[in-house]
């Protein structure tokens, strides 16, 4: 298994999120983790199931700086979707151009453990609140499996992040929960609210925040 460097920029008191996904299309019926970070830096916030994973049990156990979470199922999933998101709140008063680590140990598919060091995702510290709301555009666009989308608040609220066709009607619902000041991001898979992949074309995403709304062009190929 390849040992893999990744290096980031992220914004105090944000919220990053880890998509877990393998690259094969092998059928498995589990999926576990070990991630390790100092929690000081990093809390974890939420292991989000996906549209294949939802039937799934998920369980997982925090001790000081590891975290350790596993999926298992009944029914089997094609393991190149992604399986799981972990999402971790950046501490407030981290200083800007501060590095900070996270290391993925082991992983587990259908209860075979690969145990040695598999990635290192470096961070680096940037300013943590923006002026004004913001929205930036999609990375990669196009794209045909998985999208990053930005968004910086300029204060604590509820968030709705949509996608609509271009008959206006909403296709899939990101996004509707309260969530801090700070710079955010959210991964899209191009499926809509049933789980189905989206057809190729031009896409609308609307992010709104109490009384602020913006959009952009996402694009599915």
């Amino acid at each position: 298994m390849l040992y893999i460097r990744y290096t980031f920029n992220f914004n105090i008191g944000s919220t990053i999120e880890l998509p877990f996904q393998l690259n094969s299309s092998q059928s498995i019926y589990s999926f576990g983790a070990e991630l390790e970070f100092d929690p000081d830096i990093f809390q974890l916030k939420q292991i989000i199931t996906t549209d294949i994973t939802q039937k799934w049990a998920l369980t997982y156990h925090q001790n000081d700086d590891i975290l350790r979470f596993a999926l298992t199922g009944s029914e089997a999933v094609n393991g190149s979707e992604i399986l799981a998101i972990v999402r971790l709140d950046i501490a407030p008063d981290v200083k800007t151009g501060d590095s900070h680590y996270l290391d993925v140990h082991r992983l587990s598919i259908d209860e075979i453990e690969i145990i040695e060091p598999l990635a290192k995702i470096q961070f680096i510290a940037q300013n943590a609140i923006p002026t004004s709301f913001q929205l930036l555009q999609n990375y990669p666009n196009p794209f045909n499996a998985l999208t990053n989308i930005r968004f910086g608040l300029p204060e604590k609220g509820r968030v709705k992040l949509k996608i609509y066709n271009l008959q206006g009607q909403e296709v899939r619902m990101l996004l509707d929960e309260t969530w801090e000041a700070g710079y955010h991001s959210i991964y899209f898979d191009g499926k809509n609210n049933h789980g189905q992949h989206l057809s190729s074309g031009v896409y609308i995403y609307q992010l709104q925040i109490n009384s602020d709304i913006a959009t952009k062009k996402i694009i599915i190929i």
